[in-house]
């Protein structure tokens, strides 16, 4: 059994230059985080037909509008998402697969290589700002106040 990875292997796993990049309209993933999606969309599809090896390392970004609306990649350009490794792939009836993805670390899309018969694109990593310390328990405190009407 593979021991379980620690979360600074996966915050600094190398990210290529260039990825594939999944459209997700319902769902966003974080680095460190994992989550189980349903995919459907013809391009999505497509992209896990055509590499079907394991540990598949895509860019997730989230994708405004209706699920019948087309997408358009070109508000993709300079848009934060997550590079993400695909982990666990069930196809399920109806032209769908779940995938389990594990989310590795913040991407920007830099441009847009192709579009057919999925989204490549040229990204690098996020440039991360740490909080300032002093500013932490207030904007802890603001985010506590605005969920106790829920």
């Amino acid at each position: 059994m593979s021991r379980p990875q620690r979360r600074d292997e996966i915050l600094g796993a190398e990210v290529p230059p260039s990825l594939p990049i999944m459209a997700l309209r319902s769902t966003i993933v974080y680095p460190l985080g994992t989550i189980a999606v349903q995919m459907g969309a013809p391009e999505n599809l497509a992209l896990l037909r055509d590499n079907e090896d394991s540990g598949l390392v895509v860019g997730l970004v989230v994708a405004g509008g209706e699920a019948d609306e087309p997408l358009d990649q070109s508000k993709f350009v300079g848009r934060v998402g997550v590079a993400a490794r695909v982990h666990e792939r069930i196809n399920l009836p109806g032209d769908t697969v779940q995938i389990t993805l594990q989310g590795l670390r913040r991407i920007t899309i830099e441009a847009i290589e192709r579009t057919e018969p999925y989204v490549m694109a040229k990204v690098k990593p996020a440039r991360e700002t740490p909080a300032d310390p002093s500013e932490l328990d207030d904007r802890v405190a603001r985010v506590v106040s605005a969920a106790e009407p829920l």
